[in-house]
């Protein structure tokens, strides 16, 4: 009977130690999207925690096992000693998780109801003032950001106007701001530009606008809608907030055995008519109070044949194209943004 035991608990060993090889060796093969979304420090930390924690405990326990099993270790200590870790989860869990709340809650501040990202602040005493030339430029991140220096193409406009033309009375607003579509961009000139009636405005859209026809993303929510209501941006950070755990539990799934995603082809890009839309509006409340109109297509760095190296360098390829199945190909970003650019060319 005994040697049966013996041979059950030796088979039941080999079993249980393949499970955990198997459990343990996904932890090699995390998801590409969800690490590269993590702090670099914090991405380093959870991946080599799991992969020398999680086989450390998977055999402690067999270890702990036989100890209680041979008399070398009481049971009553085991049982004491896994109460101990519960009351401790327990008291501390609710204070971690508040903290951990508070860091969402800190953010909020940040967003705006009606446009997702709270606009720039305007310069109210310089559109203001009669003697000086107003220029507001609309966009995304591509123009409200800039350089490593923090000089941006606005600054350059700015700069370059002002040495041209020998003066110090042209003003150049930046108004761009990270995520802002057409849309946004013409709830914010209607809403908190245009009472001033600024003498130039620059329009600079497109790649966020080609991004809510990526309606399979990470960032949508349903199917197109031509008022972009399917488009969450940024707010999925509030919307898809859990609390601790379950975000944690979420994340490591996110971390384990990461199934390749298909590459998906897109040619025809349902925003098309609501940014021709978007962008004519602008136009024509801009032309009712006497506004000049620049149109700028957006640079960018796609092109066929990119190499790793670029590949990697692509930030909307690797965010904001990629959903939980599929994720846009190179081909179809650089078709799409010809054809946004073909667009605002055709309404230049």
């Amino acid at each position: 009977m005994n040697k049966k035991n013996n041979h059950f608990e030796v088979f039941a060993l080999i079993i249980y130690l393949a499970i955990l090889t198997f459990f343990s060796l996904g932890f090699w093969y995390p998801d590409p999207y969800y690490y590269d979304r993590m702090q670099p420090t914090k991405a380093f930390i959870l991946i080599w925690g799991l992969r020398i924690v999680v086989p450390i405990l998977g055999l402690l326990f067999p270890i702990v096992y036989y100890k209680v099993r041979y008399k070398n270790l009481q049971s009553s200590n085991v049982v004491l000693s896994i109460i101990t870790v519960v009351v401790l989860f327990l008291i501390s869990y609710p204070i971690v998780n508040y903290f951990y709340h508070s860091s969402f809650q800190n953010k909020t501040d940040s967003f705006h109801p009606h446009l997702m990202i709270k606009p720039n602040d305007l310069d109210t005493l310089a559109l203001i003032a009669e003697q000086n030339i107003n220029i507001v430029c609309l966009g995304g991140s591509t123009t409200e950001f800039g350089d490593k220096s923090g000089v941006g193409w606005t600054d350059y406009v700015q700069q370059g106007l002002l040495n041209k033309l020998n003066t110090s009375s042209i003003i150049v607003h930046n108004q761009g701001k990270g995520w802002f579509t057409s849309l946004h961009s013409l709830i914010n000139y209607q809403t908190n530009i245009r009472p001033y009636k600024p003498d130039i405005i620059v329009i600079m859209h497109g790649i966020n606008d080609l991004l809510t026809s990526a309606d399979f993303s990470y960032f949508s929510h349903g199917n197109f809608r031509n008022d972009y209501g399917h488009f969450y941006g940024p707010l999925n950070r509030i919307l898809k907030h859990e609390d601790f755990l379950a975000d944690l539990f979420i994340t490591i799934g996110h971390l384990w055995y990461h199934e390749s995603r298909k590459t998906f082809e897109q040619k025809n890009f349902k925003g098309l008519k609501a940014f021709d839309q978007n962008i004519n509006t602008i136009i024509d409340l801009a032309k009712l109070d006497g506004t000049i109109v620049v149109l700028m297509t957006q640079p960018n760095l796609y092109k066929e044949n990119l190499s790793k190296a670029e590949l990697d360098a692509l930030f909307m390829m690797k965010y904001e194209s990629i959903g939980e199945d599929k994720k846009w190909s190179t081909n179809t970003a650089l078709r799409g943004l010809q054809s946004y650019n073909n667009t605002l060319r055709k309404i230049a």
